[in-house]
């Protein structure tokens, strides 16, 4: 997820760069980017990445708040700009910690989906079986354990890498002899 900002600061980065007697070089160096890549950053600075400005302002040692307002901050910060930077600081980790959410929401989910597409295979490949199984008044434990041995091989190895598939393959056949010494 990115935030971009649209408030034009390419002419506010250029003066900073200038007031630092830096060159466009020296700059994407401290960046480890092409001059060409950094140019671009001055000439389109109404579309940057939060990331990206907080780089060029450390690249440029200023805070984000000179970007923004064009101008050096000075030695006696206004309670309001302190505040107001403290707010960006946490608006900031707010941000990356909501980024790192939605990555583990978003690799859930396509677990789930990888799993789901695990028991639809099996389910198309083993239609007949599964319709026979189903229309019985009982179900034997040996038929449950073989469908769910049948599922388990069919997820993918994302889902349930090979050691973990045979873990659980083990603990099914410990509980079918279970089962078959309570008879």
């Amino acid at each position: 997820m990115y935030i971009i900002l649209y408030m034009d600061i390419s002419n506010s980065i250029r003066k900073l760069r200038e007031s630092k007697h830096l060159t466009q070089q020296e700059v994407a160096d401290k960046l480890q980017i092409e001059r060409s890549n950094y140019a671009r950053f001055e000439a389109r600075g109404k579309k940057l990445t939060i990331e990206q400005l907080e780089n060029i302002a450390e690249a440029l040692g200023v805070s984000i708040f000179e970007i923004l307002m064009g101008k050096p901050q000075s030695a006696g910060h206004s309670d309001r700009e302190i505040e107001l930077e403290k707010e960006n600081e946490l608006l900031r980790k707010q941000v990356k910690d909501l980024e790192e959410q939605n990555k583990g929401h978003l690799n859930s989910l396509n677990i789930i989906s990888q799993m789901f597409e695990g028991v639809k295979g099996y389910a198309e490949k083993n239609k007949d079986s599964l319709e026979t199984m189903l229309s019985n008044d009982s179900v034997s434990s040996e038929a449950i354990t073989s469908l769910s041995m049948g599922i388990l091989g069919a997820m993918p190895n994302e889902v349930f890498n090979e050691k973990l598939k045979e873990d659980l393959k083990k603990r099914a056949d410990e509980q079918m002899r279970e089962l078959k010494r309570k008879k």
